[in-house]
């Protein structure tokens, strides 16, 4: 695929710049000062439409590398899921995720290849948002871009295809919201079905490309781990099975295992949950009611289109209901989050199932009282605690 010509636009620009230097040599030799302004004034504009020119040229090569990706992933083949790359490309059509270009993504060792957002709960961007924004200084590396791609899409499938993931503290349509424990591990399980994914596409993309190998050596799954669960079990679901269960326990830096990437997540995920929750009070939102999962919406997220569930064969694998420990670090976060924002313990909260039954049943009410939810029995009546947030001072 022939990449992208720069916009016409480009030779207009260097026309101009080069003109603007002859002007400001000139202004300069004479001591002119209104020449030299004008032609500061000249270097602003230009600097301006270059900065746009950049901003079509991104968009030109993002959407030439989208296309390279896609043509890749589309021929990819598994014995037990002969069709899986074009299972990928279906998906992608029918949750409709936006890729597109995100500025704030800076050119360090820090900022990612590519993130994926769901919901916005700013001024300007409101509600489920289903975008994967894209670190323009990642897209010379067509290996690590798809990489990335595969991996924030599979966040864009679970979140179609598990519920349990709109009760999100982001989402400002809903008074409804995963209590923090809930939440903890269902990003958990997010990211363990992500990389198991992530690592069987790269090992089926191995088989075309040997630089894919190489480059997932410090992958969470690596070509290497993934094959061998594939070869040890003989079927792709239990080869996914087994690498969703191990993934997340390499460290983050390479050697040092005080640090596993499961510690890492257990932190971002406290972290957003209390960025959402006090995005919800300066808004002045209150009166919400914390649910928890069951063994079937943590199941659903692996339900995402694309192969069989990586957390089990038509149920849940028990080794994915439990609940990793977190660190006194994250503990203690956790505490403070619950205390600060008056959550109730997780076994007072209404189930999943117990929330779809209110939203079902207009008899099923919600009793309300000085600001805050009551939560309501599966019976329909009432326990007496009141949670509320508390206002900010």
């Amino acid at each position: 695929m022939t990449p992208p010509s720069l916009p016409h636009k480009a030779d207009d620009l260097t026309t101009l710049g080069e003109q603007i230097a002859v002007d400001f040599a000139k202004a300069m030799e004479k001591r002119d000062i209104a020449g030299m302004l004008a032609a500061r004034e000249n270097l602003k504009i230009l600097t301006r439409d270059i900065a746009r020119l950049t901003v079509e040229v991104d968009a030109e090569l993002l959407t030439h590398d989208i296309e390279v990706i896609k043509s890749r992933i589309g021929v990819l083949s598994d014995p037990d899921c002969p069709d899986i790359g074009q299972q990928f490309l279906r998906k992608m059509e029918e949750c409709a995720c936006t890729i597109e270009i995100d500025p704030s993504l800076k050119d360090d060792d820090v900022s990612p290849t590519a993130r994926y957002i769901s919901y916005a709960f700013g001024k300007t961007v409101r509600g489920f948002v289903n975008e994967i924004g894209i670190n323009t200084y990642k897209l010379q590396d067509i290996l690590a871009l798809m990489d990335s791609v595969v991996h924030e899409s599979f966040h864009s499938f679970q979140k179609n295809a598990a519920e349990a993931l709109h009760l999100s503290p982001f989402n400002p349509d809903t008074v409804y919201i995963m209590h923090p424990e809930d939440w903890i591990h269902l990003e958990n399980l997010c990211e363990r079905g992500a990389y198991a994914k992530e690592g069987m596409f790269n090992a089926l993309l191995s088989q075309h490309d040997p630089k894919a190998r190489e480059r997932s050596e410090f992958d969470v799954v690596s070509v290497k781990n993934f094959e061998e669960a594939r070869d040890e079990y003989m079927d792709l679901q239990r080869a996914l099975i087994h690498v969703a269960l191990n993934a997340l326990y390499k460290p983050t830096v390479v050697g040092d295992y005080s640090r596993l990437f499961l510690h890492h997540y257990q932190e971002v995920a406290i972290k957003n949950f209390a960025a959402g929750m006090s995005q919800r009070m300066l808004a002045g939102q209150s009166g919400f009611v914390f649910v928890r999962a069951e063994s079937e919406d943590f199941y659903a997220i692996g339900n995402d289109g694309v192969g069989p569930n990586p957390f089990g064969h038509r149920e849940i694998d028990p080794g994915f209901e439990e609940r990793r420990k977190l660190s006194d670090k994250a503990q203690a976060k956790l505490d403070a989050v619950c205390e600060r924002y008056n959550i109730p313990p997780l076994e007072q909260c209404i189930t999943i199932s117990e929330y779809k039954r209110i939203m079902a049943r207009p008899d099923l009410k919600i009793v309300q009282n000085d600001g805050g939810y009551t939560t309501p029995m599966a019976t329909g009546t009432v326990q007496p605690n009141v949670y509320h947030a508390p206002s900010i001072t």
